[in-house]
């Protein structure tokens, strides 16, 4: 392992790491360790699920640095919304068919049209993990979206995390004070994390305004270590988020200035291509696993499901970007390096814009 300290901080002020993909490759296998350690009944060991945090400060770092200040309110939209739709609905559909003719269940409409939209996280309580656990992933994306974009001016990264701090404690109190408990643990805390990510890349611009950042910095720690001290977690997912990131890069020795091939050179790598698919089939793909392959019985037989299920669903969600890919005629891969830093489409899951693929 290279421990050089001056590789690993020219990766971050160069403005770019390794391999963004082989990252996102580790954050979703942090993702699908949690998600089976609860299947199997293990407790949470891995911390698995700082694996989303991961996802939402890549996001907030890609589109932070390459977002065009004067883009329009319709092109920022539409060259992500697009993006994260097809592949999204697809999956939403397939389970929803699912589960009326093989599950017997009834066809909840306002269920159905809340998820259309992206506003699960925002109904009933029981919405929010109702027809697929990972689809509130979904709505917190899209909530980031006009985050971003009203930030996108925005010179200070003490003021971006001021602002992220601020709109988490505030979902953190509405969470509360509706009892929706699965938005107090999913939503205030990611808000911080991807605010993270849009100071990062707003701190390594030539223009970032650092005048005021000082003071406004100590507030914003002193405000989280008061509510972690008072059992309410807003920095912690950041924090975890952030050490991987440092491990990873000393790990990597920093920068790399090989360039990609047209497919991704790693296996991590392309678990990273693929890693909102992922997402998106994970857990009921997972479910499945244990429907097909019962093995409770023998020694180690729900460990041997969980990874029956792990394998099913990356091979589902290889399928999955295929067809995607293939309906709508992607380019071939390209490293995050070669972004111009005034592309106004950005990036969220892929180092380059692509359908289907947000971080």
């Amino acid at each position: 392992m290279n421990l050089d300290f001056t590789s690993w901080r020219s990766a971050l002020f160069e403005r770019q790491l390794s391999s963004v993909n082989e990252l996102k490759g580790v954050a979703i296998l942090l993702v699908m360790l949690f998600h089976s350690q609860l299947a199997v009944g293990w407790i949470n060991w891995s911390q698995g699920q700082v694996g989303v945090d991961v996802f939402l400060i890549i996001s907030g770092w890609l589109i932070g640095r390459s977002l065009n200040p004067g883009v329009s309110l319709r092109d920022f939209f539409w060259h992500r919304i697009w993006r994260i739709v097809p592949a999204y609905w697809a999956v939403l559909m397939a389970l929803c068919v699912f589960k009326h003719i093989v599950e017997q269940e009834p066809l909840d409409w306002a269920n159905i049209l809340a998820h259309l939209l992206g506003l699960q996280i925002f109904g009933h309580k029981t919405w929010f993990y109702g027809i697929n656990p990972s689809f509130w992933f979904i709505s917190l994306l899209l909530l980031t979206y006009p985050l971003a974009f009203a930030l996108r001016k925005e010179r200070s990264p003490a003021r971006i995390l001021a602002t992220g701090m601020s709109l988490a404690i505030l979902a953190y109190w509405l969470g509360i004070l509706t009892g929706h408990h699965s938005f107090v643990v999913q939503i205030p805390a990611r808000l911080i994390s991807f605010c993270a990510g849009l100071a990062i890349a707003t701190s390594l611009k030539g223009d970032a305004d650092h005048r005021r950042d000082r003071g406004l910095l100590i507030a914003l720690f002193a405000v989280c270590g008061y509510f972690e001290m008072g059992g309410i977690p807003l920095l912690r997912p950041c924090l975890y988020a952030f050490a991987l990131i440092a491990l990873y890069l000393a790990a990597r020795g920093g920068t790399s200035n090989r360039q990609f091939r047209a497919f991704p050179h790693t296996p991590l790598a392309f678990l990273g291509v693929i890693s909102y698919e992922i997402f998106l089939l994970h857990q009921p793909m997972l479910r499945l696993g244990f429907h097909i392959f019962p093995l409770q019985n023998i020694a180690w037989g729900a460990q041997l499901s969980a990874a029956i299920g792990i394998l099913i669903s990356v091979m589902a969600a290889w399928i999955l970007h295929a067809v995607i890919a293939l309906l709508f005629r992607l380019r071939p891969l390209k490293p995050a390096g070669n972004l111009p830093q005034t592309d106004h489409r950005g990036a969220l899951a892929q180092t380059e814009a692509r359908p289907g693929q947000p971080v």
